[in-house]
Order: structure tokens, then sequence, then C-alpha cells
């Protein structure tokens, strides 16, 4: 794909270093942050999946007619449950 500039002519060595050093740091923090999570899981792997940030973002994520239209359906099945019964 041509450029509509025919004045650009590239990126130097020196720019193409600098970004291969920005994109190595930033993979190297990323690799860092994922592993100090899985150490955390492996420490305590069912406080990590029902501790408090999860349930806290569940909360956030709801809102009061979502909650609503939840408990209607759970009652529907546990009135639907009860009836075959």
């Amino acid at each position: 794909m041509k450029s509509n500039n025919s004045d650009w002519r590239g990126f130097t060595l020196q720019e193409l270093r600098y970004e291969i050093v920005v994109n190595k740091v930033c993979r190297r923090v990323e690799q860092e942050r994922i592993m100090m999570r899985l150490s955390n899981v492996a420490k305590n792997p069912l406080g990590t999946l029902l501790g408090r940030p999860m349930f806290k973002n569940i909360y956030k994520a709801l809102s009061l007619t979502d909650y609503i239209l939840l408990g209607f359906k759970i009652y529907k099945r546990i009135r639907k449950f009860s009836q075959d019964s």
C-alpha cells in the first residue's frame, strides 16, 4: 500500500530500535502481571475465584431490572420443577 505522502522514507534505524525496546518492555510488564495473577490463584484458588472483586464487578454490572428479571426466571424454574414433582 503506497502512502499519499511521497516525502516519507520510512523509519530510521534508531526509531525502529526504540519501537522494539518499547514493545519488549510492554510485553514483559504484561508477562509479569499474568505471572502475579497465576501465583495468587495458586496460593488461594478458591478465594481468588470467589473473592470480593469478582462479586463487586458483577454487582456493578447488573442493574435493578436485571436482578428482577433474573429473580423472575429463577422463580419460574423452581415453580415448574415443583409442579412436575
